[in-house]
C-alpha cells in the first residue's frame, strides 16, 4: 500500500463500505485515489446514464424519441463507453480531494459507498 502522510505527523487509513446490508465487501487503502477508483469502478453505467439524460434533450429520429444516453449507447457504444470511463475519472478524482481532506472518524458518502478516515496511529496503541 502506498502511504498518505496528512499534516506530516499520522496516516491515514481510509475503509470503503457499499451501504447495503447485503453486500459484505469492505475495501480499506490508504490512498484517497485508491478508494476512489475502487468506487468508479464498481459504479454501474446509472450515473453517467444520469448525467447524459440531464445535460441533453431527447434525440427524435424518425419520429421517435430516445434518451441521448440510450442513443448513444445505441448508435456509438465505443462512444459511450470512452465518455463513461473519462467521467467517472473526473468523478474519481473530485472524490480523491474530498477524501484526503477527512480527518480521522469522519465519513463521506459517495454513490452509495461510505467512505471512513481512521487515524492509523491510533491503532497502533491498542
Amino acid at each position: 500500500m502506498n502511504t498518505a502522510t496528512l499534516k506530516g505527523v499520522f496516516t491515514m487509513t481510509f475503509t470503503c463500505k457499499y451501504d447495503n446490508p447485503f453486500i459484505n465487501e469492505v475495501f480499506e487503502d490508504d490512498d484517497a485515489r485508491a478508494v476512489a477508483e475502487y468506487i468508479t469502478e464498481h459504479m454501474n453505467d446509472d450515473v453517467y446514464d444520469e448525467m447524459l439524460d440531464e445535460c441533453y434533450e431527447p434525440i427524435n429520429i424518425c419520429g421517435c424519441e430516445y434518451s441521448p444516453s440510450v442513443a448513444l449507447y445505441r448508435v456509438d457504444e465505443v462512444a459511450y463507453r470512452c465518455g463513461r470511463n473519462d467521467y467517472y475519472d473526473s468523478l474519481a478524482s473530485d472524490m480523491a480531494d474530498e477524501i484526503d481532506r477527512l480527518d480521522d472518524g469522519d465519513e463521506v458518502e459517495f454513490y452509495g459507498y461510505i467512505v471512513t478516515a481512521t487515524d492509523d496511529e491510533n491503532d497502533d496503541d491498542e
